[in-house]
């Protein structure tokens, strides 16, 4: 069974707050799923190794528009990984 948060506004920390939240806050769904702990343990993770947040800006719509761009740029980013391997 998978379980679906819903909730009228974007809970979390600014800098680990995953694409999903954002997209279901613009898109007015209000639902988001656990994927969204994935995205914000990675942060941390990313935080722990270099020492900085991901995504880190002095201003939060900033943090906000970086965190979106990378999320729509998810598979684009495999893929091109992907390929550098190869």
């Amino acid at each position: 069974m998978i379980f679906k948060v819903q909730n009228s506004v974007a809970v979390g920390t600014p800098d680990y707050i995953s694409p999903e939240v954002l997209f279901a806050m613009n898109q007015g769904t209000d639902r988001y799923g656990a994927e969204c702990d994935w995205w914000s343990l990675g942060c941390v993770m990313w935080e722990l190794l270099f020492g900085q947040p991901p995504f880190y800006s002095e201003v939060l719509s900033d943090t906000y528009g970086q965190i979106m761009k990378r999320g729509r740029n998810k598979v684009i980013c495999k893929a091109k990984k992907r390929n550098m391997f190869e």
